[in-house]
């Protein structure tokens, strides 16, 4: 991605919970890390940056797990499913950038990342926090 499109990438709205609120921002620095090493065409960075952001995605995701889980979240099969589909495509893509290097599906991939995450946000997280809020609040 050019720096203009870097620059116009979303931000993520905070959810409410400072954990999560945290490793998002964490995760953006990582999406767009990853976005740069891609439009600078350096697929061995861009599988490096994957492969970690595989590793703090999955992390985060346990945690936000293990949260739905305190305050028996009633979407959390929803949303979990998310986190397992997401995981897995990454895999797949970290394989591919691996073995194949920025073919054009997997450039498609890494570009799209970003509005994928904001989606999660937008539809998945901020309706956690709001939960969260509730149940720490004793609502």
């Amino acid at each position: 991605m050019s720096d203009a499109i870097l620059a116009g990438m979303p931000g993520y709205p905070a959810v409410g919970a400072p954990e999560i609120d945290d490793e998002h921002a964490a995760f953006e620095s990582m999406l767009r890390r990853l976005c740069a090493t891609a439009e600078q065409k350096d697929a061995q960075a861009a599988a490096n940056v994957l492969g970690a952001l595989l590793v703090r995605a999955a992390g985060h995701f346990a945690s936000e797990e293990r949260l739905m889980l305190q305050i028996r979240y009633v979407h959390m099969a929803r949303h979990t499913a998310a986190h397992r589909q997401f995981l897995a495509q990454a895999r797949t893509i970290h394989n591919d950038l691996c073995n194949g290097g920025l073919e054009p599906a997997v450039s498609a991939w890494i570009a799209g990342a970003p509005r994928w995450f904001n989606a999660h946000v937008e539809v998945e997280d901020l309706a956690l926090g709001e939960a969260l809020i509730a149940a720490r609040a004793g609502r």
